[in-house]
């Protein structure tokens, strides 16, 4: 019984330990609220200044939960589109999904790209995930959640970067990137939580 109450014990602790890293990974998304009123760890990029930017809007009267969010808009035909990103440490081998509300009212699209780096930053491998598709109606706010990915197993850093493209005005907001327990760290939780049910229906037989 010492013995199982020992390997119980371990595996709680592998579980803390991973779970810990599990939450660490998920909160290294800085300011993806907006909530600063600027683009704080974000860095910026468009070809055509003249015709797409990545203002950060106020107006709570089309906010989604009446803070700050990005207004990310391209009135060109071709060419300059424009993005926002934001660079995180990532350990390889975790799976994790990119989460974010959005809202479109014109033709263009928006995505999500996401690149892997590795430790000298070479780029080691990308994912990308069309958030919509304009049809020239406004979509309303709207919940989104990208496919879960796992991070190459070389991987140490990763961007995050929502784009949109041809006449298009994207609204972001409330974006997240969230590590996703593995099943065998679940499997731990699940024969611990085991253990103290046998435990708690033993202790309740003898005080009977």
């Amino acid at each position: 019984m010492k013995n199982l109450k020992t390997i119980i014990a371990a595996g709680f602790a592998a579980v803390a330990l991973i779970q810990g890293n599990a939450l660490a990974q998920g909160t290294l998304l800085s300011n993806g609220n907006f909530n600063t009123g600027d683009l704080t760890s974000w860095w910026s990029w468009t070809a055509d200044a003249a015709n797409s930017g990545f203002p950060i809007a106020t107006d709570t009267s089309f906010s989604s939960d009446g803070s700050p969010y990005l207004h990310l808009w391209n009135h060109g035909a071709t060419g300059g589109d424009p993005a926002v990103g934001q660079s995180v440490n990532m350990l390889g081998g975790l799976q994790y999904a990119v989460s974010l509300g959005f809202r479109a009212n014109n033709w263009g699209g928006g995505g999500v790209s996401i690149t892997y780096y590795d430790a000298s930053w070479a780029n080691i491998g990308w994912e990308w995930a069309t958030v919509y598709t304009g049809n020239g109606t406004d979509t309303g706010w709207q919940a989104f959640t990208t496919p879960t990915w796992t991070t190459p197993a070389n991987a140490a850093h990763v961007d995050v970067k929502l784009t949109g493209w041809t006449w298009s005005d994207s609204y972001f907001d409330n974006v997240s990137v969230t590590v996703v327990p593995e099943p065998s760290s679940m499997a731990l939780v699940g024969l611990g939580l085991a253990f103290l049910a046998v435990k708690r229906g033993r202790a309740s037989l003898r005080r009977m």
